[in-house]
């Protein structure tokens, strides 16, 4: 699909949408809901098509939205008041920073805002780029978000436990030895949550499971594909950092108090 320009830039081309941005507009209250209404900041807004107020995916501020149908004439586009039958592409203005969004149809399409947290500072690089990529992708395609939140999980896997027998060379079996190494049982939960509606969201089935149906939904489907991405980053502090960090301050204790408290069979073993 060809890349949809910057709306932004076309502003010094179109007088409409420049003068529509510059008219004077009421000071927002705070940094957390600017313009009338004053929506909580404890409610999560996520964009969507029509919103009276969402997260601003420029300035992450709750804030109102001006809606606008981006129409083009002789193939330059202007911006119009919304009509009963909106245009295929329209534009919400932030009230807050006033940078604006462009829709197609119900999906934003500019800017794509990651979904989830970003990558643990601690995540392998390569480990990292699919996370990203997955985080990228989901916005724009759910299926290939939760497929590719699975392929990180298993990406993880093989460098948490790169030696793993032929035998068990499979996510199922690599993430029950992940298990064995003493993971949180909801966080153990969650890496089969994860394997389940990812194997399922790569295969067109006339039933999916609920999962998968959650997954691939428009509402339901970002909130899911975010906690599925926070499983890599809980993953990586689980088994990399803290173990490292748990190393380290043992380390820093005396000799003495190490063999005092160290289990008998470590004790035998240093012997």
């Amino acid at each position: 699909m060809r890349p949809v320009a910057n709306p932004h830039s076309n502003a010094g081309r179109c007088p409409r949408y420049r003068a529509d941005m510059d008219k004077p507009q009421p000071a927002a209250a705070d940094q957390t809901a600017a313009g009338p209404g004053e929506p909580s900041a404890k409610e999560s807004h996520r964009p969507s098509l029509g919103g009276a107020s969402f997260e601003c995916p420029h300035c992450h501020r709750l804030a109102y939205q001006k809606w606008r149908d981006l129409r083009f004439s002789d193939r330059t586009p202007r911006l119009h008041e919304r009509k009963s039958n909106p245009s295929v592409w329209q534009v919400s203005l932030c009230h807050g920073c006033k940078q604006p969004a462009l829709w197609q149809l119900d999906r934003m399409v500019y800017p794509l805002a990651p979904l989830g947290s970003p990558p643990h500072p601690d995540m392998p690089g390569d480990v990292r780029a699919l996370y990203e990529e997955a985080a990228a992708v989901a916005a724009v395609s759910r299926r290939a978000g939760a497929a590719l939140a699975r392929t990180t999980v298993e990406r993880l896997m093989k460098h948490l436990d790169p030696n793993v027998p032929v035998k068990d060379n499979n996510l199922d079996r690599r993430i029950a030895r992940i298990k064995e190494r003493g993971v949180s049982t909801p966080l153990g939960k969650m890496l089969d949550v994860v394997r389940v509606t990812g194997n399922g969201a790569l295969h067109v089935d006339d039933r999916p499971g609920e999962l998968v149906v959650m997954a691939l939904d428009d509402r339901d489907g970002p909130p899911l594909l975010e906690l599925f991405l926070e499983v890599v980053n809980d993953l990586v502090d689980e088994l990399i950092v803290k173990p490292r960090t748990t190393h380290q301050l043992w380390n820093k204790l005396p000799e003495k108090t190490k063999e005092r408290l160290a289990p008998t069979g470590e004790r035998d073993a240093g012997k």
